[in-house]
């Protein structure tokens, strides 16, 4: 009977532990959680930080003393991600996911940390991978609660932020667009229909002047052509590539072509994408080719 006893007794024990562990109530943290992403160009950006309050304290001096280094949000330490490699401050930095802090030497002399890992008590020096020099505009409206932002100044360029009490801290870089869109273009070329391989010549030629890469657009723009059939958008786009390599004369002869090929076309929709998507590119292109 005893050891019934005993046995109902540490059963019930268990039950009440287990069903205080899992049933705690949810409550607001004192610095919750957040993210922000931006794509610029290509290439995603995203920052996953944690956001303290002001609460009428000093903040820069005071609770972030100058001389040290602070994990630039609280609670377990800021993540930022690039899909593709960026260039800050004149470096390349690779792709991939870095602890972001900020070096708050003193007053006016701040600079942001990159590292491959780090903890909310610090890191080592072995795992920086890139330091650069913050920009800091003070006597900004409040903002009470921390908060990063991403802006896309250009498809190339972008700016990252973080704004709290009456400071923003910011730095910006840029992104190697025509580099991402040659990847893109090559990787999808190996699947296309006429149409799409073609295109994407089309869209590599406008997007570079390399030799090796107007070399791949043509390769794409007449296997487009084998594809389909000589018709008057694929004409149309072997002209442009043409013109782009400095064969004026033919892509001439081939701009006559296309308008010719549209004289004949009987196809509602096509003769509609001529007009939307070609016509005054060739018209213009034509009066350049004399």
């Amino acid at each position: 009977m005893r050891n019934f006893q005993h046995l109902l007794f540490t059963l019930v024990c268990f039950v009440c532990a287990t069903t205080l562990a899992v049933a705690q109530p949810k409550l607001p943290q004192p610095s919750p959680g957040a993210e922000t992403m931006q794509t610029v160009g290509l290439t995603d950006v995203k920052v996953v930080y944690s956001s303290p309050a002001v609460k009428g304290r000093k903040i820069w001096g005071g609770l972030e003393k100058f001389g040290k280094t602070w994990r630039a949000g609280a609670n377990t330490p800021t993540k930022i991600s690039f899909s593709t490699a960026v260039n800050i401050g004149g470096k390349e930095l690779a792709k991939g996911s870095y602890v972001l802090m900020l070096d708050l030497k003193d007053a006016n002399n701040w600079e942001w940390i990159f590292a491959t890992k780090g903890s909310a008590f610090g890191f080592k020096e072995a795992d920086v991978v890139q330091r650069v020099k913050a920009t800091v505009t003070k006597g900004l409206r409040n903002k009470e609660r921390l908060a990063y932002s991403i802006s896309a100044e250009a498809d190339e360029k972008g700016m990252v932020n973080l704004r709290w009490e009456k400071v923003e801290i910011s730095f910006p870089f840029t992104v190697n667009v025509q580099k991402e869109v040659m990847a893109s273009i090559k990787k999808f070329a190996g699947q296309a229909s006429w149409f799409n391989l073609g295109s994407a010549g089309y869209e590599m030629a406008k997007n570079t002047s390399n030799e090796k890469e107007l070399k791949a657009a043509y390769g794409m723009v007449k296997a487009s052509v084998a594809m389909g059939g000589e018709n008057m958008i694929n004409t149309w786009w072997h002209a442009a590539l043409m013109a782009k390599m400095g064969k004026k004369s033919e892509a001439m002869k081939l701009g006559k072509k296309v308008k010719d090929l549209y004289a004949k076309e009987k196809r509602a929709g096509w003769k509609n994408f001529y007009k939307n998507n070609i016509e005054a590119e060739l018209d213009k292109g034509m009066k350049a080719w004399k």
